[in-house]
């Protein structure tokens, strides 16, 4: 006869052969919605990136990775449900109780991985859109902290895999050999987590206060990455469930809310790293080219002087390279290419590397550039009779 994985508390019958559900329900739909809406915005991407930007990063890669680390995660979330997933220990037997545990490991190394790359994809979109050179202070700042989260969450990696040695120790408390404690390094992990979505989100807000565009375009840009907030507030909750159970000896069902909410934080990010590319899919249009040099040196005349031009001739990578290659650093021209990348999302303004040298030195604004000067045509001779 089996015997339930933990004593019950007074009072209370184990039931082994029809226990009650639990927060299973709770465990299905919230994975359910938190794998629905990332796959989405990153298939919005996606599009938007090869098809009609035509321009494939390393961030894009790095963000396609996140999102399958996503599904692995959530997927080892479904296949714990089997084995007690959000049900009481006492409803379970040794040997689900056990399953239940190995599985809840692998799915911690899961998530220090996924939250590794998905923090480093939000860093390296940050550096493509606020960093129009190398090696200026913003770029240095971006480089480390992906180098310090990468060393941090390393290291969170390697205790999450020898928590205990040796690790069958880890799902077979009976095994000879010793234990971290586990519930500090959940708290530690989460404490630390959120001071860095509080920065991560903090970064690209003060900087877009700088952008030389109107009030009505920074509110609406802010809008964008203020929704990393909600990975602020997912980091915030995984840290207080955390602390509250810190000695849960009923981890089937304690655990529940830090799992959901660790599976938020990364689905959050995702989130972030897709919604610059919203306002574009919806406005997609097929590329248009033109074999004719020169109907293609007249339109770009027609948009030089009307100071706008259609998005998939837009190119924010050569713009960024051109203002390096001024050696701009911190001038009005060189934060003004935030803003402009911004615009190509969202406006369709032609980028200011369409502007002569001078003017882009000079920062004039695109509203405020003039057209190329044009010879008026010769008079036409009178005709005399």
């Amino acid at each position: 006869m089996d015997l339930p994985a933990l004593p019950p508390p007074p009072g209370v019958v184990p039931d082994l052969a029809n226990p009650p559900s639990g927060r299973r329900d709770a465990v299905l739909v919230s994975s359910i919605i938190l794998l629905v809406f990332p796959t989405v915005l990153v298939s919005i991407r996606s599009y938007v990136r090869f098809f009609i930007l035509k321009k494939w990063l390393v961030v894009d890669y790095v963000c396609i990775l996140a999102w399958c680390l996503l599904v692995v995660l959530i997927s080892l979330g479904f296949s714990t449900l089997k084995d007690g997933n959000g049900r009481h220990g006492w409803d379970l037997t040794a040997a689900h109780f056990s399953k239940y545990a190995e599985v809840l490991n692998d799915q911690q190394i899961i998530y220090v991985v996924a939250l590794l790359v998905t923090k480093t994809a939000i860093l390296l979109q940050l550096m493509e859109i606020f960093v129009p050179q190398a090696r200026t202070s913003r770029w240095w700042l971006l480089v480390g902290m992906i180098a310090l989260n990468t060393i941090y969450l390393t290291i969170n990696l390697f205790l999450e895999i020898f928590v205990c040695i040796p690790r069958e120790k880890i799902w077979n408390p009976s095994t000879p050999g010793h234990c971290i404690d586990i519930g500090v390094l959940f708290i530690a992990s989460a404490a630390v987590n959120l001071g860095e979505d509080l920065l991560i989100l903090a970064l690209p807000i003060s900087w877009i206060l700088r952008l030389q565009v109107n009030s009505r375009r920074k509110v609406g840009i802010s809008v964008v990455y203020a929704t990393g907030i909600f990975a602020c507030v997912s980091s915030a909750m995984r840290l207080v469930e955390s602390i509250k159970t810190d000695s849960a000896t009923d981890i089937s069902y304690a655990l529940v809310p830090v799992y959901l909410w660790a599976v938020a934080e990364v689905a959050s990010g995702l989130i972030v790293c897709c919604l610059p590319f919203i306002p574009r899919f919806f406005r997609r249009s097929p590329p248009q080219t033109s074999t004719a040099g020169t109907r293609k040196v007249t339109d770009h005349q027609q948009s030089f002087a009307s100071g706008r031009r259609n998005y998939h001739e837009l190119d924010e990578i050569s713009l960024q390279r051109s203002a390096a290659a001024l050696g701009q650093t911190e001038t009005k021209a060189s934060r003004d290419a935030s803003a402009d990348w911004t615009d190509q999302l969202d406006t369709g303004v032609a980028p200011r590397h369409f502007l002569d040298k001078e003017e882009l030195e000079k920062g004039i604004p695109i509203q405020e550039r003039s057209a190329p000067s044009r010879s008026a045509p010769p008079p036409r001779p009178e005709h005399t009779v």
